[in-house]
């Protein structure tokens, strides 16, 4: 099964902390994880964790014209399938 590991807003797009907290909150995602809120290792973008990254084997990074992109965990037996077809 496949999760949305990361949500991750483009600063450059307008997204701003107050602006992603509150679509995260009003689409049912977190806006902390293990109380830690945003990511700010990063300049030019906001990155909120949903999930561990150590569940995953591989990720696939799902980009919206909006500025939003969904950084989507892919398990051992989802990579093992996807590598089937």
């Amino acid at each position: 099964m496949s999760n949305v590991q990361s949500v991750v807003f483009l600063k450059d797009k307008g997204w701003n902390i107050r602006k992603a907290e509150t679509w995260l909150k009003n689409n049912n995602y977190k806006t902390k994880f293990y109380g830690k809120g945003v990511d700010k290792k990063f300049d030019n973008q906001l990155r909120y964790r949903q999930l561990a990254p150590t569940r995953f084997k591989d990720y696939i990074t799902k980009k919206k014209p909006n500025g939003i992109m969904f950084i989507v965990g892919v398990s051992a037996n989802d990579k093992k399938k996807m590598n089937k077809k």
